[in-house]
């Protein structure tokens, strides 16, 4: 069933229609004229069928094409019949202020009577912020820009936001109750640049520690342990081998060599197991010790050292025998 509720205000001052649109016809383009008064007769027919809701888009339209205080007046009235007193205070008060600066409108008085009763229904808000013209929205509708006061809104609960390029966004829920003044004061936060060409790091904003911080000389030390105790097994290794050769070609009956060479035997091999133990706790602390050691410094520091001159002494591999014995001398090419 269509209601009527909002017709007979609107149809107050829809006698003023033609006037408004001949003021169209001499200040605006002939074309947005034109539309103007299509959406304007529109909305006044949603109106006449009840239909508030939709009509006020059509008015919205019309005064952006052109405004007048017909349209203002339109729209203040339909928001009042959705119960949308917020917003029908913002028209109210805009048609106010334009009717006022024209002696020849009527119906002022009547529109500010309505606005005291309004009042008693909303709440207000005030929004200052450190900075200038941030950008204010209400429930993701935007009202105006900070600092802002007696700004009327529905009871109940709200998100105020505050926005502007280059700085954080500003988001905070209120409640807000009829006849009292909610209070919002913002800081907006700059937002740091990235220097070009360096991928921004997502997070907390806390710079996560490296754990990098070990010397390579650490590193390298166990390294050589590992490498050392390695080669001590094979060389333990390799002697348990020989002594078993000659344990097995050993005759029984020669008792002495026997048993010395099994005693060996029995020593070889515990020293070649604990041996091997060492080389692999050795080799997973030096694994272990890789994941936190820093190899840049080392890197680094090679590169400083290339970048000197140093000269270069060698010495040549060669083989003399010895006065005496027949011993041979080995000189290995070295770099300094």
């Amino acid at each position: 069933m269509k209601t009527k509720s909002c017709t007979s205000p609107v149809f107050a001052c829809a006698g003023l229609t033609a006037c408004a649109l001949s003021l169209w016809a001499g200040l605006a383009p002939a074309q947005d004229v034109k539309e103007a008064e299509e959406r304007f007769k529109k909305g006044l027919n949603l109106v006449d069928e009840g239909d508030c809701k939709n009509a006020v888009i059509e008015f919205e339209e019309s005064y952006k094409l052109y405004p007048t205080t017909v349209v203002l007046y339109n729209l203040a009235l339909c928001y009042d019949d959705l119960h949308k007193y917020a917003k029908a205070m913002k028209y109210y008060r805009q048609y106010v202020e334009e009717a006022q600066k024209d002696p020849s409108k009527k119906g002022v008085a009547a529109v500010q009577e309505r606005i005291g009763k309004l009042e008693k229904y909303l709440g207000t808000l005030a929004v200052t912020c450190n900075v200038k013209d941030a950008a204010v929205s209400v429930d993701d509708e935007e009202i105006g820009t900070a600092p802002l006061e007696n700004v009327y809104v529905e009871t109940g609960d709200h998100t105020v936001t505050l926005e502007k390029e280059g700085f954080q966004t500003f988001s905070k829920k209120i409640k807000v109750v009829s006849g009292k003044t909610v209070s919002v004061d913002a800081t907006l936060l700059i937002v740091e640049k990235e220097p070009e060409g360096q991928v921004p790091v997502v997070g907390t904003g806390e710079e996560k520690p490296d754990r990098k911080t070990l010397k390579p000389v650490i590193f390298w030390c166990m390294l050589g342990v590992t490498i050392g105790l390695g080669g001590g097994a094979a060389a333990v290794g390799a002697l348990n081998l020989v002594n078993h050769n000659k344990f097995k070609d050993t005759p029984y009956d020669d008792r002495d060599k026997w048993k010395d060479l099994k005693d060996k035997g029995e020593i070889y091999n515990a020293v070649f197991l604990a041996l091997i133990g060492a080389t692999g706790a050795a080799a997973v602390t030096t694994v272990t010790l890789a994941f936190f050691t820093n190899f840049k410094k080392r890197e680094k520091k090679m590169e400083e050292d290339n970048d000197l001159e140093l000269p270069e002494e060698t010495a040549s591999l060669s083989f003399a025998p010895l006065e005496g014995g027949g011993m041979l001398v080995l000189t290995v090419p070295v770099a300094f």
